[in-house]
Parts: structure tokens; sequence; C-alpha cells
């Protein structure tokens, strides 16, 4: 089976884990949000950010060598050489780590203001190994283009979480009752992903666990600079703008960040940048691999671009009339109002989020260009801390937008010396007018006649294609390409709306 084949089949359990991934975790923040203090829910957001934090710094570049390597192996007892390998080691670091955190509470605790909450950070560990494991089999899934077993296992895990999210808030249940229930589902989460990946290529082996592989010098080479470039990325992160909060704000402001960046991340999921990740970075590498073609580069870079826009000013044109409104509806948390700005800026700033430029600098070969513009994440930290500590939430949204975009201006004028990417400007223009124009709409219908919100919300997203339609933003190629990746029986949709 060639490589569109492969994606086209799997894209539809990519779309609907997208969706998924959405609604059911937006629905349960939703509710933990209005059921615990601010307080409890910015402390239980700063647990969570320990998962992806641990796995920067530990990963040594695996996720990554996983995503760009695996795809094209046709053995598969040497596919679960690898994974076994790299599991056995993620977790026992991921234990060590855990366990010194364990021991040192007392000497951080204070200074994050969760010193009161020693049990509940000692239970959550088991969330923190459990989720890393999870990471690197939800990688080698998606590497193998076997998006619909990350389906079931997601659909397993939110469901059951929503769940007993329901039961804790029915039974009004301690802040504890929570991170008993996530530490739990996580490893269930974990158990079954070694299940399903031992079912379809086979079970460890002591030698595949204890053997150190050797690698290639490109190999090597490659992860070395994804994992540096990896821990670049995570000083333009949430997860440290969370902490930097936390230490020169107050927890309320570590509150009102996360909702903003949570916001942020269900929107993300269902930008093509994201939604289609698991297939576009497999698929692209591969494809490059073969024809060795910039153009083919540039065909998709574009492509990508220019889907992600159509979301990202589709959100933006409905939040910036709408978002205050939108934000006390769902959270009925007085303040929760002040995420209106930080998502405001998040939101603008997306456009340049969606150029896939690390992408290109992977599939070139050429990871270091991504490297040089993480010196853009020292400015973050460096700005970030007195904005945080005058603006709070407000502050480090600022911060970490700014620093984003610089990085991504410092990567494109870079990736040009190798390969010449044209930004689709006019495309850009385009939804600029588009967006306008329906913010204006709701501007008037909310402020002179008073219309209800689902029904302003669903009136702005019909407007919003309607002038996609007249107005498009994609090209001929884009079209045929897009209606290419969907089953023959959404063509018709895709058609409609591009």
């Amino acid at each position: 089976m060639d490589i569109k084949a492969k994606t086209k089949k799997a894209l539809p359990f990519t779309v609907a884990l997208s969706t998924y991934n959405m609604l059911i975790p937006l629905i349960g923040t939703i509710l933990l949000v209005r059921y615990l203090t601010s307080s409890e829910y910015g402390i239980l957001v700063l647990f969570v950010g320990l998962v992806a934090m641990i796995n920067v710094f530990f990963s040594f570049g695996y996720d990554h060598y996983i995503t760009r390597y695996v795809p094209s192996i046709k053995n598969k007892k040497e596919i679960a050489e690898i994974l076994w390998n790299i599991l056995s080691r993620r977790l026992l670091i991921a234990l060590a780590i855990s366990v010194i955190l364990i021991l040192t509470f007392q000497f951080f605790a204070k200074s994050f203001d969760i010193h009161d909450y020693y049990y509940e950070f000692l239970f959550y560990q088991i969330a923190i190994i459990s989720q890393i494991g999870s990471l690197y089999i939800t990688r080698i899934l998606n590497a193998r283009f076997l998006q619909k077993y990350e389906l079931i296992l997601t659909i397993i895990h939110q469901s059951s979480r929503l769940a007993l999210i329901c039961i804790g808030i029915i039974l009004e249940k301690k802040f504890m009752y929570f991170i008993i229930i996530f530490s739990s589902l996580g490893i269930s989460r974990l158990v079954i992903g070694i299940l399903i990946f031992t079912y379809r290529f086979g079970g460890p082996d002591f030698y595949d666990i204890l053997n150190f592989r050797k690698e290639e010098k490109e190999k090597k080479s490659y992860r070395r600079i994804s994992y540096i470039n990896n821990i670049g990325n995570s000083f333009l992160g949430t997860n440290i703008d969370r902490y930097i909060l936390a230490y020169f704000s107050q927890n309320i402001q570590v509150a009102i960040y996360a909702i903003s960046t949570n916001l942020l991340g269900k929107i993300l999921n269902i930008m093509p940048l994201r939604m289609f990740f698991p297939l576009l970075e497999p698929a692209f590498y591969s494809k490059y691999d073969e024809t060795g073609k910039s153009s083919d580069l540039n065909r998709i870079f574009q492509f990508v671009f220019n889907q992600g826009n159509i979301i990202s000013f589709l959100f933006l044109s409905l939040f910036i009339p709408l978002g205050k409104d939108i934000l006390q509806f769902l959270f009925n948390q007085n303040y929760i109002l002040a995420a209106y700005w930080p998502i405001i800026i998040f939101l603008g700033f997306l456009m340049v989020y969606s150029i896939p430029l690390g992408m290109v600098d992977k599939a070139i070969k050429k990871p270091k260009i991504l490297l040089i513009a993480k010196v853009t994440g020292l400015l973050n930290i460096a700005i970030g801390i007195p904005l945080a500590s005058y603006y709070g939430a407000l502050g480090m949204a600022l911060a970490t937008s700014f620093s984003v975009v610089l990085k991504q201006i410092i990567t494109l004028i870079l990736t040009r010396k190798y390969i010449e990417l044209k930004i689709p400007w006019k495309s850009t223009f385009k939804l600029i007018v588009n967006s306008a124009v329906v913010m204006l709409i709701l501007f008037y219908l909310h402020n002179k006649l008073q219309v209800n919100l689902i029904l302003l919300i669903s009136l702005g997203v019909l407007i919003y294609f309607i002038l996609l339609k007249l107005n498009p933003i994609l090209n001929s190629y884009e079209k045929k390409l897009m209606e290419s990746l969907v089953p023959n029986r959404f063509t018709k949709i895709v058609d409609w709306i591009t």
C-alpha cells in the first residue's frame, strides 16, 4: 500500500480522534473549572504540566526518532525491538525522576504554593509515569498509520475520565478523588496500549530491553539535535509558563492562563497541522525521501498553511465579538473572564503558528535550523518573568506569543537558504477580509439586536463559510489534494466548504 493510500485509510480515524480530543476533554475541563476552586484548578494544571516537562528533558530525542525513521521500517520485529528498548528506559527514568520529586517536595513546594498538597502530588506521580509511557505507544502507532488503535485508546480513556469526573461532582468528592482517578486511568491506558502494540508487533525480548542499539551517525545526529530543539521548544511552551506564573504571581493567574491555553489546545486539535500531524509527518517525510523534489514540499507547505488559517481566522472572528459571553456561558466563573485577552492574543498568533516550518526543516534534514531559532525561548523567560509579575496571565501570553512569532521568523529566514518557500499572502489577505465582515455582523447583532449567543455563533460560522465559498482561499491543486485525502462520501462536503 502506497503512502497516499495509507493516509487516506487512516484519515477518518485521525479526524475522529482530533474531534473527540477536542469535545470530550473540553467538557471535562468545563466541569472541573466549575467545580474546583481557582486554587485547586491551578494546582491541577501544574501537576499535569509535569508530564510534558519531564518527557522533554529526558526523552533524549527518541520520540522524534520514532516519528522520523519508524515509518519506513518494513520488519515488524525491528519495530518491536525499537519500541521496547526505548519504552523500558523512559519508564525507568520517569520513575527515578518521580522519586526525586517526592523526596525533595518540601524544598520547592512553598515557592509554587502547593505545600498543602503533598499526598495529591505523591499519587499523581503514577499518572506522570504512565502518561510518559503512553506517549511512546502513541508515537509508534501514528508512525505506522495505526490511528484506529489510538482512537480506541482515546475513546476508552476520555469517556471513562469524563464519566468519573461527573460521578465525583455528583457525589461532591474532594480534590484527591480526581487525582486518584487520573492516575488510575493513566495506568489503564498504558496497559491497553502495550497490549495493542504487542498484538500488532510482538512482545518484549529481554535482550531488546537491555541491549544498547547501535545507531547510524546520521540518525544519532538527528535524534540529538531534535532533542536539543525540543528543549528549546519547552522554553516557548505553556507548561514552563505555568510554573513562572505560579512562582512570580498567584495560582488564580495559573488557572486563568491554563483556561486560555486549554481552549487554545482544543482549537489546535482541529487545526490541520495538529489534526493531520500523525499522518502528515510520516507521509511528508516518506514522500520527500521518495522524490527529493522541493516542489512537493512547497505544495504541501502552502496547503497546510492555508488550511490552518481557515480554522484560526474562524475562531478569531467568533471570539473577538462574542468571547466574554462564551467564557461566562461555558465556565460560569467570574474570574475566567480575565482569560478573554490572553485568548485573543493566542488566537492572533495562530496564523504564524500554522506555518509548518518544522516539518520542512526535518524533511530536508536541517533540524539545526530549528535549534538556532530556539534562542527565542530564553527571551520568553526573560520578558515573561517581569510581565507575569505585573500583568499575570495576560503578560505571560504576550511574552509567549511574541517569542513564538520571532522564532518562526528566524526559522523562515534560515530555511529559505536551502529551499524557496512561498507564503500564500493573497489567501491570507482574503481571510482577513472575510473575518472582518463576520466580526462586524456579529458585533452589530450582539450589541444592537441582543440575539441569542448560540444562534449568533451558528450564524457566524454559516456566514464565514459562505464568504469562503464566494471569496475562496484554496487553489485548484489544494482543493484536489483535500478531496483526494478524504473518503469519497465526504468529497461533496469538502467541495462545498472550499
